[in-house]
């Protein structure tokens, strides 16, 4: 098959030398039938990514490493949307591990759904071999219905976001915005959203990496309603929505009952957790520094996971 006719999935990879050449082999091995090409969007690697990266791709004509100087998750975002022109676009975490056929299931949704945005694969812990904290925090990461976007592994449409950026007078991504999935998620209606079915497993942090977590999360949001305020745009700012209304929008639209029940008890569990150490998640999030727009660093710098690499 033509490069120019593949499915091309992106990986973005910053420090990620323990994980990289596994989830490469997943990709490929996990997705014969769809014939993906992997690009590695080394972005700022200090440790050896690009170099197992480049081993690879030396030897198999169905990966190629992009490297890239500066640490930041947009400009290697942005950089993958402008070089691959396919209608569908998948993107990837680097340190994931995705179920065999993600890539024909994503493509698949999009086929069947002329009107889809995004497709997103299930996101789930990975418990084997984590430690009893792991464990945890992994049943605390379940949501009561995966209706937004984990940016593990998925598809979108090319031409929807050209729109939205160009509607933002963005070119794609903010470069210094923090919480890359979270902004994509928001720029697509609830109706443009599809999961397929189809797991990505993840190693889940420790706790001391899930108070930094969760200082992280709320800061991207202060971040992200920032620069939606400055827009100014008539019309086009999202109205938040009510934790109950949001409840109950998950409650009506979830596929599984039993991924419903499972979410359910834990996000009781993760609302007494942060209760019970909501001063180590505010030092977290205070930690971080004041809100501003210039905030790529964030992600590689200031919050970065060191129980999960």
């Amino acid at each position: 098959m033509d490069k120019r006719q593949r499915p091309v999935v992106c990986i973005l990879a910053y420090n990620e030398e323990a994980r990289i050449a596994d989830a490469i082999t997943r990709i490929l091995e996990g997705n014969r039938d769809s014939q993906p090409l992997v690009r590695v969007y080394a972005n700022g690697c200090t440790d050896r990514t690009h170099e197992i990266v480049g081993k690879i791709a030396a030897s198999n004509p169905d990966v190629e490493l992009i490297e890239i100087a500066r640490a930041s998750k947009p400009n290697a975002w942005n950089k993958a949307f402008r070089e691959n022109d396919n209608d569908i676009l998948i993107f990837a975490d680097a340190d994931i591990m995705p179920g065999a056929g993600a890539v024909s299931a994503i493509l698949r949704a999009f086929h069947v759904n002329p009107k889809a945005e995004i497709a997103c694969c299930e996101s789930w812990p990975e418990f084997r071999g984590a430690s009893l904290e792991q464990k945890l925090t992994g049943l605390m990461q379940i949501p009561v219905n995966q209706d937004f976007l984990i940016g593990h592994f998925y598809g979108i449409r090319r031409a929807a976001f050209e729109h939205y950026f160009a509607e933002l007078g963005l070119t794609g991504l903010p470069e210094g915005i923090a919480g890359d999935d979270a902004f994509i998620d928001q720029l697509v209606p609830r109706d443009r959203f599809l999961l397929v079915d189809k797991k990505v497993k993840y190693q889940p942090p420790t706790f001391e990496d899930y108070y930094r977590y969760l200082g992280r999360i709320r800061w991207q949001n202060e971040q992200i309603r920032q620069f939606n305020a400055r827009q100014q745009r008539s019309g086009k700012a999202k109205a938040p929505t009510g934790r109950l209304t949001s409840l109950q929008d998950k409650l009506k639209t979830s596929r599984h009952p039993a991924r419903l029940l499972i979410g359910a008890a834990t996000t009781a569990v993760r609302l007494v957790f942060k209760t019970l150490y909501r001063k180590r998640i505010e030092a977290a999030y205070r930690n971080i520094g004041p809100v501003q727009m210039e905030g790529a660093w964030v992600l590689s710098q200031a919050t970065r996971s060191s129980s999960v690499k």
